[in-house]
């Protein structure tokens, strides 16, 4: 008699271990992406702080940047620093397999926020005169005269003096591209996939990461 199958026998019990496998394999990724996700948002946080995402210097700031929210005394060269604050990371409610976005997100950032960084990585023009509040947003005359008037406090040796005294021919202000996110990723993409590997079999030998 010529057989015409095979029959495997336990093959329901294979076919459950497998199974069983799968969802640890998959439970155990998506805690390495959490966990890489988590280190992430502090090395970026760490990082803007610095003023060099991803290992990236910002521009430095305008001698007038930094007078604008006190001319008497000149405020830290220390671009979008405030911004650090507002990284945060969101796991998509906790979608399997794993979705993390990293960046201006989650409950650390708004709408606003995001806004802002936006503008500021891709730099913006001042067009003296335009409604404030906007893309344009322009020196306004009442503060180029407060300018002025603290330039003329000063003593001509003074830092940045000279920058306060803005010429009524000037019409356009810029502030340079600050970017975060791409350096960021670029310089650890890498890294955080290989992080994520390796803690993924950490954690599949049962191991706490």
């Amino acid at each position: 008699m010529i057989s015409l199958e095979a029959t495997i026998k336990g093959s329901q019990n294979v076919i459950r271990g497998l199974n069983r496998a799968r969802a640890r394999m998959l439970k155990a990724e998506n805690t390495a992406v959490r966990v890489e996700g988590f280190r992430l948002m502090n090395l970026l946080r760490r990082e803007i702080r610095a003023g060099a995402p991803g290992g990236r210097h910002f521009a430095k700031l305008s001698t007038l940047a930094r007078r604008s929210g006190n001319p008497n005394r000149m405020r830290p060269d220390r671009p979008l620093y405030a911004m650090s604050n507002r990284i945060g990371y969101d796991d998509h409610n906790r979608a399997s397999p794993a979705k993390l976005s990293i960046g201006f997100v989650g409950r650390a950032s708004s709408e606003t926020w995001r806004k802002l960084a936006k503008l500021h990585q891709e730099g913006l023009t001042f067009s003296s005169g335009s409604r404030l509040g906007t893309r344009n947003t322009g020196m306004w005359p009442r503060k180029r005269a407060y300018f002025r008037w603290v330039a003329s406090k000063l003593s001509a040796r003074a830092t940045g003096r000279k920058h306060l005294l803005i010429k009524k021919s000037t019409r356009q202000f810029s502030i340079p591209p600050r970017p975060i996110i791409d350096p960021f990723w670029r310089a650890h993409r890498a890294e955080a996939l290989r992080n994520i590997v390796a803690n993924t079999r950490r954690k599949l030998r049962g191991e706490r990461i």
